[in-house]
């Protein structure tokens, strides 16, 4: 009876336990970025615009962390024209890296490798390339 009672206690540690930063980080960036709140970048890609945070374009990819930490226009206003890229493919990557979502299929895979190579967002390569 005591081993019942011990799994029992077992599932309930595990439901209980407490939520890691990560997921707190993670969760709030995703709920911040459906309400638009506090987004200090925007990537315009075709005209349409795209409002996002710095902090996490930068801490996934290279090429944003160098720049908006240098002298180029867009560290110092925020907006970053992206050509040759279509709006749509800016928009998964942008679901990957805010809401963890990717849709892959034939048509598309090939645009979203050359655009998450050319923005070196490396996670978002290594998945695309499986």
């Amino acid at each position: 009876m005591d081993s019942l009672i011990d799994g029992d206690n077992e599932k309930d540690d595990i439901q209980n336990a407490p939520q890691s930063l990560g997921s707190f980080v993670s969760q709030g960036l995703k709920q911040m970025y459906l309400d638009q709140l506090f987004c200090d970048a925007t990537l315009v890609v075709e005209g349409r615009r795209f409002p996002c945070h710095r902090v996490l374009l930068a801490s996934v990819s290279p090429y944003f962390r160098v720049m908006f930490t240098s002298s180029f226009k867009e560290s110092q206003d925020g907006e970053v024209l992206l050509k040759a890229i279509a709006p749509s493919i800016i928009q998964s990557v942008l679901n990957y890296l805010y809401l963890e979502e990717i849709s892959l299929n034939a048509e598309t895979a090939e645009e979203l490798f050359i655009a998450s190579s050319r923005l070196q967002i490396l996670p978002l390569e290594e998945i695309i390339s499986r």
